[in-house]
């Protein structure tokens, strides 16, 4: 009976790291995308903006001399750039799995473009198991179908906290004033968004002058 239990356990452990994984897959996916529309997005919103101070005889810094301000509710948004660190023996472990599949030793008889593409999946998993990112390998291991090892509750916990993260990350992009300018379809709308951030940016001003000033 035990013994059932632990199996169960493993089983349940493992389903639900694989959902964890296809989610954190999809969130990074949508972070991604934000980021390269944010990227048009904040072009387009400062030309606009550009524009409208032209037309409206509008300094926006009242004389003062302040660093760009980004076109943004939210703080400046930070770039996730640290894999999740997961034990060496495990990664080890998942890396020799996905090498008895896609190492070039093991290609023979495939097709060319089978080849290619299993050698393509092997130098990269290759990378990420140097780097110390089982999340990474997980998703290789999966494109290819190999089972994965018994998982720990504590991977499910560092995937939880990268979910939330990237999350952030994109409800920061979503809070921007960019990214809310071209997601508006009205030009009322996008004109009150560009004046409320006229206002923010000549209030930021007015207190920098102010500063400089008691100084």
């Amino acid at each position: 009976m035990a013994a059932g239990k632990g199996a169960r356990k493993v089983r349940r452990l493992r389903r639900k790291y694989t959902n964890m994984v296809l989610e954190l897959k999809y969130l990074y996916s949508e972070l991604d995308f934000r980021e390269e529309e944010l990227d048009s997005a904040s072009q387009n919103f400062q030309e606009e903006l550009t524009l409208y101070c032209e037309e409206n005889n509008i300094d926006l810094f009242a004389g003062a001399q302040p660093a760009p301000q980004p076109a943004q509710t939210s703080e400046t948004l930070e770039i996730i750039t640290e894999p999740i660190k997961f034990p060496n023996s495990d990664i080890k472990k998942l890396f020799k799995k996905i090498a008895m599949v896609c190492h070039p030793d093991k290609l023979s008889g495939l097709s060319e473009a089978d080849k290619e593409q299993k050698t393509k999946l092997f130098m990269k998993a290759q990378v990420e198991a140097k780097q110390g990112n089982f999340y990474k390998l997980s998703t290789i291991a999966m494109d290819l179908n190999i089972e994965m090892p018994p998982i720990q509750e504590t991977y499910l916990n560092m995937l939880e906290r990268e979910s939330e993260t990237v999350r952030r990350k994109i409800n920061e992009i979503a809070g921007t004033y960019a990214w809310a300018w071209c997601e508006e379809d009205s030009e009322e709308g996008k004109l009150a968004l560009i004046e409320r951030y006229v206002e923010l940016m000549r209030s930021i001003g007015t207190k920098i002058k102010t500063n400089d000033e008691q100084d």
